[in-house]
């Protein structure tokens, strides 16, 4: 009888021991996920994680009027949502580009999670060559948003669709832009 509570309580004591571990990594994965990228942007120079809600990127990519096997960036892509819903939903070669870490890694499990269809870049998009990009989007704040129309005026050819989330591009015209809540929405093209 002592054998047999004995097995039952390493049984025991071996199910407890294993959630624990689970909750752990659990909660290392809650960190990695929600509270570092959000405290990592507080000590950006450049810009918070400030993530566009889900209607937003809906309405977005909508207006985007995206084509199968398009080229699209997003740039400063925090946690990965535009370019994870335009690859699984339409099926477009989706680029985001993340310059800081915690936001990337937010973006690289998201995208993993979902399927994996987009990449995840961790650099500056002012280093990335945006020439094949038919589609950009881009939540960026004015001053960023002053560094990316150089950059496009360099490199984008005719046609080249720009989104831009709440931040229009000084002296453009957009062809659209459309409320959404409390966001707006500008559609421009090159």
């Amino acid at each position: 009888m002592e054998k047999f509570i004995k097995s039952d309580m390493n049984y025991l004591l071996g199910i407890v021991t294993l959630f624990c571990l689970f909750l752990l990594l659990f909660l290392i994965f809650i960190i990695l996920t929600i509270l570092f990228p959000l405290v990592s942007s507080f000590f950006s120079k450049e810009a918070p994680f400030v993530p566009t809600s889900m209607k937003v990127v809906r309405e977005m990519l909508k207006i985007a009027s995206l084509k199968e096997g398009e080229r699209v960036y997003d740039l400063g892509c925090g946690d990965g949502r535009i370019v994870i819903e335009a690859a699984r939903h339409y099926k477009v070669k989706a680029i985001g580009v993340e310059k800081f870490f915690g936001t990337w890694l937010l973006a690289k499990l998201r995208n993993f999670f979902y399927g994996g269809k987009a990449i995840i870049l961790r650099d500056d998009f002012r280093r990335i060559n945006l020439s094949s990009a038919q589609t950009i989007f881009c939540y960026l704040l004015p001053e960023i948003m002053a560094d990316l129309e150089k950059k496009i005026k360099k490199e984008c050819f005719p046609g080249t669709k720009i989104i831009s989330h709440d931040f229009k591009i000084k002296d453009w015209q957009p062809e659209k832009i459309k409320k959404v809540g409390h966001s707006t929405i500008y559609l421009y093209r090159v």
